[in-house]
């Protein structure tokens, strides 16, 4: 439905713009959709799913975009280009990944609606689900697809779909046994052919072949595609089974600030395109829970045609911080991590503390969900090499035997410029902060450093 861009905001970071077509722009039908379904897709807050940071649904000649965060990697598709399989013992991380993304979606009381291998990014971190292109809240009642219309992608779709019955999350959870299912054996499941070939046989044909999936893994996928969407289990109690770490299946009680204010400058052949400002600063709500995407006044910008383009600002609100002085501190793991290096980048890491039960400190604090605790850190890194370098999420692995990827959108929380996606460029010092979350009660016994998008990193015990 439109063309994709690598954007750089302000601080640095990338994200990634989706340009809607012209065809679809012009519709106000779509526009209304897209710009409800953007709402929708922007309550989800978790880092297996990119987030959506603004958007803008278009009108008086502009065309509607949407902003998320960029993911570096692959698809699952490209990954499994020319039948190729994930490994076993990639597998299982793989669909607990996905399985978390999918209860946070569905806590935020989001249907994704068209979860596919070319969805799903295989970053360094894990599997990251993206492209909200046509999410709905599910408990919307109004609905903008004309009749005789099926949204979404066939072969990965839910017979309730196919049959235009009433869609739940778990259409999506059906989709989930699908994506695993490809993973785990190379082979779409229902089979390849005409779109109505392979709805023929999600209805009506045998179930998929699930051979070479390990017996518990194949037991939960073979239940994920049930064909009566009641016997499908809930994303959270999957996500659950998997030990996926962070599952939650209640809905999220905070909002994240999202990129700060300002422009964002696309590089794209034949021009650079100009979007208005992203955000403008958060509001509040009376309520925890996130409310609905607030206008902003839009700043003009000039796309490669020429035209004004305004800028519709996403964000959701937080509550007001409790006292920084109420807040246990936490315990201290390493006043001074000895120096690593990894790609070129020398990785200097101090305070790093842990237990703590909110981030920042007066009207930047946020305090963690419950059963989550924080651990921060101050970290420089220097690019020593000739050569720019992509940095990352950096891991902290924990006494349960995770991994946990730092967070950059709580940097700037301790007023620092996040790390995570900043292109260091040749000789560049940046000093930062890294944010983690892990359950509380888990502590860290190492730390990965990552100095490119591409490194294998390099772990540095903490003792």
């Amino acid at each position: 439905m439109g063309l994709v861009y690598l954007a750089e905001v302000p601080d640095g970071r990338l994200v990634a713009v989706k340009v809607i077509r012209p065809e679809y722009a012009d519709d106000p039908v779509y526009r209304q959709r897209f710009a409800r379904e953007a709402r929708a897709a922007a309550r989800v807050l978790d880092v297996a799913v990119a987030r959506v940071l603004a958007f803008s649904p278009g009108g008086d000649g502009s065309p509607p975009y949407l902003v998320t965060e960029y993911v570096p990697g692959p698809s699952l598709r490209d990954r499994l280009a020319g039948g190729s399989r994930l490994p076993i013992s990639e597998l299982q991380a793989f669909a607990a990944g996905m399985a978390r993304a999918l209860a946070a979606v569905h806590a935020a009381g989001v249907v994704h609606r068209d979860v596919k291998p070319a969805n799903v990014i295989l970053s360094p971190t894990g599997p990251r689900l993206v492209d909200f292109g046509i999410a709905r809240a599910d408990d919307a009642t109004t609905r903008y697809t004309t009749t005789g219309e099926i949204v979404g992608s066939v072969g990965w779709m839910a017979p309730e779909i196919l049959r235009q019955e009433p869609v739940t999350a778990a259409a999506d959870v059906f989709a989930w046994g699908a994506v695993v299912a490809f993973a785990g054996t190379g082979r779409r499941p229902f089979g390849e052919g005409p779109d109505v070939a392979v709805a023929h046989r999600i209805l009506a044909g045998p179930p998929p072949d699930l051979a070479g999936i390990p017996p518990d893994l194949q037991a939960l996928v073979g239940q994920a595609l049930a064909r009566d969407p009641r016997d499908r289990p809930p994303a959270a109690a999957l996500a659950s089974r998997l030990g996926a770490p962070g599952a939650r299946g209640a809905r999220p009680g905070r909002a994240r600030r999202r990129v700060g204010a300002g422009r964002v400058v696309v590089v794209a052949a034949g021009g650079v395109l100009a979007l208005a400002a992203l955000l403008n600063p958060p509001g509040r709500s009376s309520g925890g829970s996130p409310s609905a995407i607030p206008s902003a006044t839009p700043t003009p910008a000039t796309t490669t045609g020429g035209r004004s383009a305004s800028g519709h600002a996403g964000s959701t609100a937080r509550p007001a911080p409790s006292s920084a002085s109420a807040r246990p501190p936490g315990f201290l793991v390493a006043s001074v991590v000895p120096p690593v290096q990894d790609a070129d980048v020398v990785f200097r890491v101090t305070n790093l503390r842990c237990g703590l039960r909110s981030v920042g400190t007066g009207e930047r604090a946020q305090d963690e969900p419950a059963g989550v605790r924080a651990c921060t850190a101050q970290v420089t890194v220097r690019n020593t090499g000739r050569t720019p370098h992509l940095l990352v999420p950096q891991t902290l692995h924990a006494s349960d035997g995770r991994g946990y990827a730092s967070n950059g959108f709580l940097t700037p929380r301790l007023g620092r410029r996040p790390l995570e996606l900043h292109l260091l460029q040749p000789g560049q010092t940046l000093r930062s902060a890294l944010v983690w979350e892990l359950p509380a009660g888990v502590r860290p016994v190492d730390l990965e450093v990552h100095g490119d998008v591409v490194s294998l990193g390099t772990r540095r015990t903490l003792s």
